[in-house]
């Protein structure tokens, strides 16, 4: 057992220091060696993500919310990770790989499924060449006030 708490301890420290490739070995290994636990899962999710194996990544994220969470491994910085969250993080994920259709579909389940921080969708650089997608401008607000006459960017 103390084996395998240091290796999380190891593997939590490799994340901290954003080593993705280590962190994304040892959450590996932590995973296999207690395949039901969701929050490492999900933080396997993260290390992969980070190493940019985005089906990696997303295969992990997924194994998450099928699992559940309980959040034991949470950052003080990081977003709740609720299955919206994990929803938005696949969704992320098929984003990064440019992967237009899953993004889209997975961004409305992310939405169906309770994630609300429209402004990360927004904002996030690996949404860019999604944004000017009209499914995704519908699904988080994005409005072109420009084209608008200025009364009608008053009322919004």
């Amino acid at each position: 057992m103390s084996d395998f708490m240091g290796m999380v301890a190891r593997a939590r420290a490799r994340t901290g220091d954003h080593d993705w490739a280590a962190a994304a070995d040892l959450w590996a290994r932590v995973t296999a060696a207690n395949p039901v636990n969701g929050d490492y899962w999900a933080r396997l999710g993260e290390a992969r993500f980070g190493a940019q194996d985005y089906p990696g990544a997303r295969e992990a994220y997924e194994q998450a919310l099928r699992l559940g969470l309980r959040e034991t491994l949470r950052s003080e910085d990081a977003p709740p990770l609720m299955p919206g969250e994990i929803a938005y993080r696949i969704a992320c994920c098929a984003a990064a790989a440019g992967d237009r259709e899953a993004a889209v579909a997975a961004l409305r389940a992310a939405l169906d499924r309770g994630m609300r921080d429209l402004a990360r969708v927004r904002s996030w650089e690996h949404w860019r060449e999604l944004r000017d997608d009209q499914r995704i401008r519908d699904m988080v607000g994005i409005i072109d006030a420009d084209s608008m006459s200025r009364d009608d960017g008053w009322r919004l």
